[in-house]
């Protein structure tokens, strides 16, 4: 098991070394001329993929009713079973954000709506004493 560990460690340095040596072979020459520095850093070549009807119809049914509503306060359940209806709106809400390059401040709100939540938790792994674990949450119903 310990040759095992050294070979994994040798191994993860030599590509970690390797991969360092590339980058900073591949931004000096870059050192002159900036335009190609950013070409390679920001090229022109995205292109975007629009969200189909049938995707988001497969993920509004496929919801969690139990969930809780997210920002919008609109029930999963709600969304659920609506979800025939509201697919296409939906889906084109997001075609026309991603291609605007524009996102509903509405959407940003959870940036700034991050909750703490507090578990409560006790038991043999901790010697019998309480402990109390947080960690910070935002508040959407996603499907995973």
């Amino acid at each position: 098991m310990q040759l095992f560990r050294e070979v994994r460690n040798k191994y993860t340095q030599a590509v970690r070394k390797a991969k360092a040596s590339f980058f900073k072979q591949k931004f000096a020459s870059f050192s002159t001329n900036s335009k190609k520095f950013w070409d390679t850093v920001n090229p022109h070549n995205f292109s975007f993929t629009q969200i189909q009807i049938a995707g988001v119809l497969k993920e509004l049914q496929n919801l969690d009713p139990y969930k809780s509503a997210g920002l919008d306060n609109l029930d999963p359940l709600f969304l659920k079973l609506s979800a025939e209806i509201v697919a296409t709106p939906i889906t084109s809400l997001f075609n026309l954000s991603f291609i605007s390059s524009e996102i509903p401040k509405d959407w940003k709100a959870a940036a700034s709506s991050v909750c703490q939540i507090v578990v409560r938790t006790s038991g043999s792994l901790y010697g019998g004493a309480t402990v109390f674990n947080s960690w910070a949450d935002s508040l959407l119903c996603i499907h995973q």
